[in-house]
């Protein structure tokens, strides 16, 4: 499936985050001084919604609940070895975010990201 509209470039600036909604499912988008990254909107541990975290050295985000830390290129928490959340590749095409959310990004994976 194509990469689908998440939002306006503007309406979310650097070192913020939203959840969007494709269909049923949430995903929480952020923008860091790192770039555009999509990940699973809740944490697997008790579904804390991680768009309220805080990110770190921007390309982490710490659960706003529990404080398990989970790395937006990868999905993968460094806390609790075995535990992660999907990633999905992201790029920005004439100011609309765009999220591929059929596609789960592997680690080794560049995000497509444009301006």
């Amino acid at each position: 499936m194509p990469y689908r509209e998440a939002l306006r470039e503007e309406s979310l600036p650097e070192g913020h985050a939203e959840t969007v909604w494709f269909d049923k499912k949430p995903i929480a988008i952020f923008h860091t001084e790192e770039g555009w990254f999509a990940i699973d909107s809740e944490c697997p541990h008790r579904g804390a919604p991680l768009h309220m975290g805080t990110v770190e050295e921007g390309v982490t985000v710490l659960c706003p609940l529990h404080f398990w830390t989970f790395d937006l290129r990868n999905g993968e928490c460094t806390d609790v070895p075995g535990e992660c959340v999907s990633t999905y590749p992201v790029r920005v095409r004439e100011g609309i975010v765009e999220v591929d959310i059929d596609v789960q990004v592997d680690e080794k994976d560049d995000s497509e990201q444009e301006s």
